[in-house]
């Protein structure tokens, strides 16, 4: 009798949740500018609005995106990030995607002329090279930083209307999608204006997929690269050192690199070996452990900040890629 009670109380309770599941999503359905929103992308795309009335009815709203996006893992120090990003099994599970997609990554290479171990990096930072491609359904994620983030609410508005033609172009049920909190779809996490724009049906198979096919997430990081300016066989960083904390002083230092050796002597800071002078550079101050670490970007350091606008994440790829390229010289040593 116990048993048979437990167990309707727990339909009970199940019921319960999905009705209030239900009346979350009416609700959110129903601000008015959720609504003005559907009545908008409608008749600027040629959306049948009772179509769009039926998707949104079942959107909800989720404060745990809101949570993650103000508490962004780029917000850390460097010596934990870097710690969270880069670890010998993501090098050894590096080394293993390069030599079984070894054919893809030198075509790309050739291709877009970006560096394969930088690829590589990118994919094992962005997915775990797959593995772990984010349980958020993207449409709930988007919108609810489209109407409950103010701070970027236009940008992932734009990308909320880009997910929907993503989804209308590709056929696919934009309920079913999952990627990230914020948005974020694949292996390589394209945000879907990226995925629209940059990627490539590289395996030549009549569909461009970014969840499973590595072959083409391989030719759509490399294009995403090359579109973005990447320049080949080109550097992407050198350390430095500063003479004082003068450089702390040095404006636009997350900015472009338009900074000339001369104006970076200026303010203390000297590459740790001799450089051209034709390259203009960026600098980077990360915050070890018990000092700051200096490094001069390159124009291809940019470019991999192009991919997500953080110093930490460009200087997590570059460093990967580097022990991912040097244990991948050393296997093909022993074969």
């Amino acid at each position: 009798m116990k048993a048979i009670t437990h167990v309707c109380l727990l339909i009970a309770v199940a019921f319960c949740v999905l009705i209030s599941s239900n009346a979350v999503a009416k609700e959110f359905y129903k601000k008015p500018k959720v609504q003005a929103y559907i009545k908008h992308v409608a008749k600027k795309y040629d959306f049948k609005k009772s179509k769009l009335d039926e998707l949104f009815s079942q959107v909800t709203f989720n404060n745990q995106v809101i949570k993650l996006i103000t508490q962004p893992y780029e917000a850390k120090p460097w010596y934990v990030y870097r710690k969270h990003l880069i670890s010998k099994r993501r090098v050894r599970e590096g080394v293993a995607f390069w030599k079984k997609h070894q054919k893809a990554l030198q075509r790309a290479s050739k291709v877009y002329g970006v560096d394969p171990s930088v690829i590589v990096a990118i994919i094992g930072i962005e997915s775990q090279y797959g593995r772990n491609q984010g349980g958020f359904k993207v449409i709930n994620s988007l919108a609810t930083l489209a109407f409950g983030y103010p701070r970027r609410a236009q940008f992932f508005r734009r990308e909320l209307t880009q997910f929907l033609l993503f989804t209308r172009n590709e056929k696919i049920n934009p309920m079913k999608v999952k990627g990230s909190y914020a948005g974020a779809i694949g292996q390589p996490q394209f945000m879907p204006s990226s995925y629209r724009q940059y990627a490539v049906d590289f395996s030549n198979s009549g569909a461009r997929d970014l969840q499973n096919s590595s072959i083409d997430v391989i030719g759509s990081v490399a294009n995403y690269l090359h579109q973005h300016g990447w320049q080949k066989q080109q550097p992407t960083v050198i350390k430095a050192k500063a003479e004082n904390k003068k450089y702390l002083k040095l404006p636009h230092r997350r900015h472009k690199p338009t900074l000339s050796l001369e104006r970076l002597k200026r303010y203390g800071i000297t590459p740790i070996k001799a450089v051209s002078n034709k390259h203009k550079y960026l600098l980077i101050v990360l915050k070890g452990r018990h000092k700051a670490h200096i490094w001069l970007g390159y124009k291809n350091f940019y470019v991999i900040t192009r991919y997500n606008h953080s110093n930490l994440y460009a200087m997590a790829v570059y460093q990967l890629s580097q022990l991912i390229k040097n244990d991948y010289k050393k296997s093909l040593k022993k074969a």
